[in-house]
């Protein structure tokens, strides 16, 4: 890692770190080390939203409906598809979401008939999105603070997938296991 990368991530995940160092600039995790000053997150990078899609298994397709469609339609297409969310695109446009929760609360605990409600009726209209730069950090805390599972991505106002709570969980697992990797080799004490 240079150096100047070096107190980039230092001064983010651990803001304290000229007291830590007695205010010394540390050039490595060694030098960290030597003074008793490791931060247990100090190899954590942010993910981006594209190098989390970029995880998922190629092609990436999006599952859309448009809002015209019924919701039976959606439904049938969201059980061949294993998904709980489908997004609404209407001319190339995204202009709703449609989860799972919304057919049962909207339409089958109302004791209305999916096969006639179209899509636009239970839609959730001009849904949250993120862009491919964004960080995964924002997302979770987007889905946490609004309760969200599914957001869509749209970069130049084109939808390039969907980023799932799933998602979320999956890369936070697979931060965690590089995680677990550097710390290992610190202890082990063979450098970082």
């Amino acid at each position: 890692m240079p150096p100047n990368a070096l107190s980039r991530v230092t001064r983010q995940v651990f803001p304290d770190w000229q007291e830590q160092t007695h205010g010394h600039r540390l050039k490595s995790l060694s030098a960290y080390a030597k003074i008793g000053a490791v931060p247990i997150i100090f190899n954590k990078t942010m993910t981006s939203v594209q190098t989390c899609l970029a995880q998922k298994p190629q092609p990436v397709a999006t599952i859309s409906v448009s809002s015209d469609e019924k919701v039976v339609v959606a439904l049938q297409l969201m059980r061949d598809k294993r998904v709980r969310a489908i997004l609404v695109i209407d001319d190339g446009k995204l202009v709703g979401i449609l989860t799972q929760g919304d057919c049962a609360i909207k339409v089958l605990l109302p004791g209305l008939d999916a096969k006639q409600v179209q899509v636009k009726e239970v839609m959730t209209v001009n849904p949250v999105t993120v862009k491919l730069q964004d960080p995964i950090e924002a997302c979770t805390g987007l889905m946490a603070s609004r309760n969200f599972r599914h957001l869509p991505v749209v970069e130049a106002g084109v939808v390039v997938g969907v980023i799932s709570i799933g998602d979320v969980v999956k890369d936070s697992i697979r931060q965690m296991g590089q995680q677990i990797g550097f710390l290992e080799t610190y202890i082990k004490g063979h450098g970082a």
